[in-house]
């Protein structure tokens, strides 16, 4: 039973004020978020803690859509992409903070983030960079390991621009948010 102090993330909303994300990659990362979640059993409705340097108690909801996803997929891509989603949007709701640019290759972080209003059109000023991790089942421990590595690995970028590690692991479900 969902609580009424439970903010409720919408992965088919992710196309939405995010600048730096299209209405097909929003639609296609939402898909493997739904697919692995009910990979792991979960329906729509389902609630997520996530801990960290952030607290929240949130319900994710999801569109089931094609059954043919389940062998669309490879599991590691859908993994990598659902679990971009669910970090994406929980940084948004903890941060205020939107997608503004997709990181390339070299960057040692996933996305680049800013403040984008609807009125407003690139370029964007980056306020912050995320860093994505998914895992399909774990226990905390192994949760908590992966972002000390990826916090480690952020240590070598040149960057000083705030950083979010956010690993998210759909077996439970839950995630972690640290910053750097």
């Amino acid at each position: 039973m969902q609580s009424h102090h439970q903010p409720i993330l919408l992965l088919h909303s992710l196309g939405e004020g995010h600048p730096g994300i299209t209405t097909a990659i929003a639609a296609y990362c939402s898909e493997a978020a739904s697919l692995c979640l009910e990979d792991q059993g979960h329906l729509p409705g389902v609630k997520m803690e996530v801990a960290g340097a952030h607290t929240l108690s949130c319900v994710l909801q999801w569109e089931t859509g094609d059954a043919r996803k389940v062998v669309s997929w490879d599991k590691d891509d859908a993994t990598e992409c659902g679990a971009s989603v669910i970090a994406i949007l929980v940084v948004d709701h903890l941060t205020g903070l939107k997608v503004i640019e997709r990181a390339q290759k070299g960057d040692r972080v996933d996305y680049w983030l800013g403040k984008a209003d609807n009125d407003d059109e690139p370029p964007f000023l980056r306020e912050g960079r995320l860093e994505v991790s998914g895992i399909r089942r774990g226990d905390e421990s192994i949760v908590r390991n992966r972002v000390r590595s990826k916090v480690q690995r952020l240590k070598l970028s040149s960057s000083n621009i705030k950083a979010f590690v956010v690993v998210v692991e759909f077996g439970t479900p839950m995630s972690q948010v640290q910053e750097s």
